[in-house]
């Protein structure tokens, strides 16, 4: 948390967080709101995971290397990401999908609780439409977004999650409910009419 760091360092703490589990990224808070920023972040084999809440800020990721995907899910609030000239405003309940070498640039309103995760690509399974059909939308899933933050929280939490093979099916299940939350992309944004 920020509230117990100067303010002149906060930014530091937030950027180096942000660094070692998903992504580097350069945060700027509204003139008229202090940074406060509370969560947690970790690094695991083929998952990087941070969830936090934060004041309104403005975000500029900086594009990596690789084939890793970024999720980014709202749980409370309000963001909006921007990414390939393509801007998305994302709700509770919803989860977007960004390349990681990707540049991308959000807005948050205060209070917005966020889970971003890094996965590699090559551990998931795209929907038959392919990557390209979730790519920067804001896909509605509320339950599998639940799931997510159950284990997010034991992740983060490291309750009885230290031995490798308990870690291990752990992350596997987080790939599972991500695969899930593509599938459930691959139809936003499509009418499903009733038979």
């Amino acid at each position: 948390a920020t509230d117990e760091v100067p303010e002149a360092d906060r930014l530091a703490l937030v950027r180096g967080a942000y660094a070692g589990a998903v992504a580097d990224v350069d945060v700027v808070p509204r003139p008229d709101n202090p940074l406060r920023w509370h969560g947690a972040a970790r690094r695991l084999s083929g998952l990087g995971i941070v969830q936090m809440q934060c004041s309104a800020a403005a975000t500029t990721r900086r594009p990596a290397t690789g084939d890793d995907l970024i999720l980014s899910i709202v749980i409370a609030g309000a963001l909006r990401l921007r990414a390939n000239g393509r801007e998305t405003a994302v709700r509770p309940g919803q989860a977007i999908v960004t390349r990681a070498r990707d540049a991308v640039s959000t807005d948050c309103d205060a209070d917005t609780r966020l889970i971003e995760l890094r996965l590699p690509l090559h551990v998931l399974t795209p929907p038959g439409g392919g990557l390209v059909a979730v790519l920067g939308i804001a896909i509605p899933a509320a339950e599998p977004i639940s799931l997510l933050t159950t284990y997010t929280d034991a992740l983060l939490a490291s309750q009885g999650l230290e031995q490798p093979e308990s870690l291990g099916l752990a992350v596997a299940h987080v790939r599972e409910i991500v695969d899930l939350i593509f599938g459930l992309g691959r139809g936003a944004g499509r009418v499903v009419k009733p038979r």
